[in-house]
């Protein structure tokens, strides 16, 4: 049995195979009269609609469930809630805080885990943003995308992501926000993906940037982690890196983002 915690589950095989599937018109019904149950520690307006809908799209059954309703360490253990919703689901997806959560879960859950969204990850969201890219290139290999912002979980996938793509990064942010590496992790692929493949621009300042080539990601500063964002202090690092009308000019013709 497998789970999906970060891109780097997938080998480069695998994603182009997940990506595929991604665009066909009618999927298989996978999940025919099974359930899914999907698990909002950390509300959301998006990951809820589009997952609800992709399980329905492929035969399943939703159930969705508010941080307030599983009581995670308060109510009964992660452990728990994964063991029992294991007896009637035939996957977990889990949006949470903390991403040893997503960890606790995968051990302890008989049927596959995937993560939708913790504090160190968001691997859905990298191949969205992947397939989106491919949609507007044709292929992936060989393109550059640039972030521009925190190096935060969403970053830190895209990383992994674009690794197994083939494709080069570059990373443009202030000084203590690159990518880091999780308390729970002892060799980090992120930060070996970054010191081999990606382009890390520490001063984050767009003007000295390089050109711009494919495809340009702007990272939320809060919205997906705010406990990172609350410890390092607000608003202190974000004027510098802003990609202003004067900057247009500087993009590839043929960017997206």
């Amino acid at each position: 049995m497998r789970h999906f915690l970060d891109v780097d589950d997938l080998s480069a095989e695998e994603l182009m195979a997940v990506l595929d599937r991604a665009e066909q018109p009618s999927p298989p019904p996978v999940l025919a009269g099974l359930g899914a149950a999907l698990l909002f520690e950390k509300p959301s307006n998006r990951t809820r609609n589009s997952m609800e809908m992709a399980v329905v799209q492929l035969g399943g059954h939703p159930i969705s469930m508010r941080g307030d309703e599983l009581g995670f360490d308060s109510r009964e253990s992660v452990e728990d809630v994964a063991r029992t919703l294991s007896c009637y689901h035939a996957v977990i997806a889990a949006r949470v805080f903390e991403h040893s959560k997503v960890l606790r879960l995968a051990t302890a859950a008989t049927v596959p885990v995937v993560n939708l969204l913790s504090d160190d990850a968001h691997p859905c969201q990298s191949l969205a943003d992947l397939l989106t890219i491919r949609q507007r290139f044709g292929s992936l290999a060989g393109l550059t995308v640039a972030w521009v912002g925190d190096g935060n979980n969403v970053c830190r996938s895209l990383v992994l992501a674009a690794d197994r793509a083939g494709m080069e990064m570059r990373v443009a942010t202030p000084s203590g926000y690159e990518p880091g590496v999780p308390a729970h992790v002892t060799d980090d692929p992120v930060e070996a993906v970054t010191q081999d493949y990606i382009d890390l621009c520490r001063e984050a300042l767009v003007r000295r940037f390089p050109v711009m080539r494919q495809s340009t990601v702007r990272g939320n500063w809060a919205a997906t982690n705010p406990r990172r964002e609350t410890a390092r202090g607000r608003g202190s690092c974000r004027d510098p890196v802003r990609i202003g009308a004067g900057r247009g000019a500087e993009r590839h013709d043929g960017c997206i983002g």
